[in-house]
């Protein structure tokens, strides 16, 4: 869900699915990115919106950081990193 800061009426509210409970949510550019149990979910933080779900293979993260607008996964087997979509793109 997302809160106007200054007056706290929400902007818009999304249901993703179960959620990778010890890993955070992260913001790069203007993407929310959601650690699922079995996939990254990216999310338009204008409007709630889906730019992208991508499944992971057989791990679910254990950490994730925004580093100049992109997204790094860390899983027990791997780092992935994912360049942020542009604005328009899904």
């Amino acid at each position: 869900m997302a809160v106007d800061a200054t007056t706290g009426t929400r902007q818009w509210s999304v249901s993703v699915g179960d959620v990778t409970p010890f890993v955070p949510p992260v913001i790069a550019g203007e993407t929310l990115y959601v650690p699922g149990d079995d996939a990254i979910i990216a999310l338009d933080t204008t409007d709630g919106s889906t730019r992208f779900r991508h499944a992971l293979p057989a791990s679910t993260p254990d950490g994730m950081a925004s580093a100049d607008g992109n997204l790094y996964v860390r899983t027990h087997q791997s780092v992935r990193g994912y360049v942020a979509p542009e604005e328009g793109d899904s």
